[in-house]
């Protein structure tokens, strides 16, 4: 758990930095104040929806792995516990009880 948080933090502080890079960048650009706040404002939105996006994805493949772990776990415990009958290791080869 501790290391998604890490990788969302990581993650959104990239963002950050490229949003702050993308905004200076547009404000010392040659044009006018209102066509530099007109591009501004729809590159910010375009970050926005992309961030969002990222994050979706973020969690939904966080929630993926934590599902696979967890049947992981569950097959492990059942091998070990002698009730594996028939199952197989993540890998596809037949399980082996001690």
């Amino acid at each position: 758990m501790h290391d998604r948080t890490d990788y969302l933090n990581s993650m959104m502080f990239f963002v950050a930095g490229a949003l702050a890079g993308a905004g200076g960048a547009l404000l010392f650009a040659p044009q006018s104040g209102r066509d530099t706040r007109g591009r501004l404002t729809r590159r910010l939105r375009r970050a926005g929806r992309s961030a969002r996006d990222l994050t979706e994805n973020v969690v939904r493949r966080g929630e993926e792995l934590g599902d696979t772990a967890v049947r992981r776990v569950e097959a492990a415990a059942a091998v070990l516990a002698g009730n594996g009958g028939g199952a197989t290791a993540p890998s596809g080869n037949p399980a082996h009880s001690r």
